[in-house]
Parts: C-alpha cells; structure tokens; sequence
C-alpha cells in the first residue's frame, strides 16, 4: 500500500499502489493464522476514502508507475493524497469517467484523469472484501471513515 511518503524507502520507491490490495490483505492474513492468530479475533478495516498519486508521466498512469507526489487534494477533505467517496463521486460525474477494477486481483477501482490516479473502494469492491472477511471467519469489519460519504455542499 503505497503513499506518497514511501517514495524513498527501498523496496517500495515511488511507484503507484493501492492502499485496499485485497490480494496483498490476503496474503498478509494467512501470515496471522500461520502465526496461530484465531480468525475471529482480527477485524478487517475497509476505506471509505480513495488514496492517489500525481503521476509523474502521464504516458504512463497505472499500478506500478511512478508517481511524483499525493494527488491534488479534494475541496471537502482538503488533504493531498485523500479523496472521500463523495470527492470520488464528483470526479467521475464531472469527467465523465468508467471507473473499472484494477486488474491483478488488488479488487479496486481505479481512476484516471489528467495527471492523476486514485484506487478506491466502492460499494462493488466493499462487498468483496466483505466476503473476504465473511469467508475466513474473521470478528467483524470497520470502516474508516463513515463521514467521508456525505460532503459539504459550500
């Protein structure tokens, strides 16, 4: 789960990832039940929120890119590097964007415009991750952060 402060660190670098990877919490999962961690004690934490990256060419914006920086941030969260589902929702309503699921199994969606891209989570994606949860037997789900939906229209 790549953030734009990672981008020295090696082995992570600059290069685009999402922050949800399903495949990556999966893997991370079964580490935990190796460990002898009881499924039922561990709850899964799902994004109300999307994480992006400007990138720094735009010939190239998808998983594994480089990126130069967090995204522009979105007038409610007001944060770079942050997008709200509802920041989310505007940007695709206003350029007319088919958000799709990034392929490789990570099971976000993903967005391009201009010099950004964000991964995020919808209500596609979240029942996904809920039948993760449901599937390994694991204590519950929570999601972060339930304000994120709803922006203030000023």
């Amino acid at each position: 789960m790549a953030r734009p402060w990672d981008a020295s660190i090696p082995g992570l670098g600059p290069y685009i990832k999402p922050h949800t990877d399903l495949k990556e919490i999966d893997e991370a999962l079964k580490l935990l039940w190796s460990a002898g961690v009881t499924p039922n004690k561990v709850n899964l934490g799902i994004a109300n929120y999307g994480r992006g990256f400007t990138v720094s060419d735009k010939s190239c914006m998808k998983y594994s890119c480089q990126y130069s920086g967090p995204s522009k941030a979105g007038p409610c969260t007001n944060l770079e590097g942050v997008l709200s589902a509802c920041e989310i929702d505007r940007i695709v309503s206003a350029n007319k964007l088919s958000p799709q699921i990034l392929p490789g199994g990570a099971t976000v969606k993903e967005l391009r415009w201009g010099d950004q891209w964000i991964a995020y989570d919808d209500k596609d994606t979240l029942a996904l991750k809920l039948d993760l949860a449901n599937n390994r037997c694991m204590g519950g789900t929570a999601l972060w952060a339930v304000d994120y939906q709803i922006c203030d229209s000023r």
